[in-house]
């Protein structure tokens, strides 16, 4: 064993002890009486009486970010599975496409909705890993699209050929690409 991922519902709180054996102490529930540094506030209903469940797993892997797909695992983790049957529905996009595909090792998809300010396409991935990473992006209807910033501004024009489009992550980094709705 050379690595350990704690996956998580709900539990955010986490701390690695400096005790010499890397003990990681979760924070399975927070309950207060009272808030403040600036004066006390009096919050009963922070106390979190009651019967509480937790969830968490554990994943044991090899030293490599993507081994046995740990990183992939715990955000999978996190967010419960759902189906729903619908009627066929009307569309632009013929069944057999996606809107948006993406392949690369040690990067985890962070958020993908509409920027309010200008309505791009906004996908924003960061690199978990200690070494530079190769994003691929597909999205066959994309025309242009841009190296962006956390405030989801355009700044650097990529090159997007027939909708696919390569970047390279640096270590550690976060990075958020903007495609135009008008693309």
């Amino acid at each position: 064993m050379d690595g350990l991922t704690i996956a998580n519902r709900g539990l955010h709180e986490y701390e690695i002890l400096r005790d010499g054996r890397n003990t990681i102490a979760i924070t399975l529930l927070r309950a207060v009486g009272e808030l403040g540094d600036w004066g006390v506030f009096i919050t009963p209903e922070a106390q979190c009486l009651g019967r509480h469940t937790v969830e968490y797993g554990i994943v044991v892997h090899g030293p490599s970010c993507d081994a046995n797909g740990a990183a992939v695992l715990a955000y999978q983790y996190q967010v419960p599975w759902s189906v729903r049957q619908t009627s066929v529905q009307l569309g632009g996009l013929p069944p057999i496409n996606t809107f948006l595909s993406w392949s690369g090792d040690c990067l985890a998809l962070s958020a993908f909705k509409f920027s309010e300010e200008t309505g791009d396409i906004i996908a924003r991935w960061f690199n978990y890993s200690q070494e530079e990473q190769k994003l691929g992006i597909t999205c066959d209807f994309a025309q242009s699209a841009y190296l962006g910033n956390i405030l989801e501004e355009r700044r650097v024009p990529l090159a997007i050929d027939d909708g696919h489009l390569d970047v390279t992550v640096s270590a550690s980094e976060i990075i958020t690409i903007a495609i135009p709705k008008n693309s």
